[in-house]
């Protein structure tokens, strides 16, 4: 049981970093109310997987987890949009109250 719970544990370190990272070139942004993540609309994924695979070349360690496994930085900030919504679902549902 040791191995699943290591290995759920490393996805989600590296789907954080992920996050961060789409956070930095505006895939995703933060709602400052609610401290929730959420996806702006947008194809252009590639400012995040060059700066991802500038923060490998340079041995950053926001991106150690990855062992400089470029590949599979990109599907995670390819994948990193997966089941977020396009706004912050609190503010979504205040908007649509007034």
């Amino acid at each position: 049981m040791g191995q699943v719970l290591h290995y759920q544990d490393e996805q989600e370190s590296k789907q954080a970093v992920a996050e961060e990272i789409s956070l930095r070139v505006g895939i995703l942004d933060k709602c400052e109310m609610h401290d929730i993540t959420y996806f702006v609309v947008t194809d252009d994924f590639e400012d995040a997987y060059k700066l991802g695979n500038s923060l490998i070349t340079k041995n950053d360690s926001l991106v150690s987890i990855f062992k400089n496994n470029r590949k599979e930085l990109s599907e995670f900030i390819k994948n990193v949009t997966d089941n977020l919504d396009d706004c912050c679902s609190f503010c979504e549902k205040i908007r649509d109250r007034d």
